[in-house]
This record gives structure tokens, sequence and C-alpha cells, in this order.
């Protein structure tokens, strides 16, 4: 067992050892490596930046009844409320969607 622990610690000496030392580099390769890091993950969009929601508004709301039915197959009734909804994109593009409010 000894013989083991003294192996090891010979063996991590040795890589401490005889490992060089880092070298750090100029405060403009570290901004050229960030960089090219964010360029990376940006991935290939039109542009180089994705598009995001500069605006949303509710352009309409309307209320529904609408026909359920119940496990014994008996109808019921029930309202929701529809809102349409559109986003702005800063690319200039636009996206309209619709939620169901229960």
């Amino acid at each position: 067992m000894k013989k083991i622990i003294l192996t090891l610690a010979i063996a991590v000496t040795a890589l401490v050892g005889f490992t060089p030392e880092a070298e750090a580099g100029t405060k403009g390769d570290v901004l050229r490596f960030i960089g090219k890091q964010i360029a990376k993950n940006q991935g290939h969009h039109h542009g180089g930046c994705t598009p995001y929601v500069v605006r949303s508004m509710e352009i309409g709301r309307h209320f529904e009844t609408r026909t359920g039915y119940r496990p014994c197959g008996a109808i019921y009734y029930y309202n929701v409320t529809v809102i349409t909804y559109r986003d702005f994109y800063s690319n200039g593009t636009s996206r309209t969607y619709t939620k169901v409010l229960a």
C-alpha cells in the first residue's frame, strides 16, 4: 500500500514539475478570442444577428362559445376569449398569433 501511495505522489510531483507554465495573452488577444466565440455562437443568420421582438400589440379580441362533451356523452357549452397578437421584430418582419383564454 505504501508503494502505491509513494508511486502516485512521485507521478503527481513529476506532472506538476514538468508541465510548462501558462502564458497570459494581451488584452487584445483575449478580446479577439471572445469576439470569435460570440460570432461562432450566433450561427448562420442573415446579417449575423438573431432578430428580436421590438414590440407586441393586441390587434383583436372576441368571445366564442365552444362545445364540450362529457365522458358520458352529455354536451356542455363554455365561453372562451380569443386574443390575437402581432409581434414586430428588429429586422422589419412581423408575426401574428392567437391565444385562447378559458
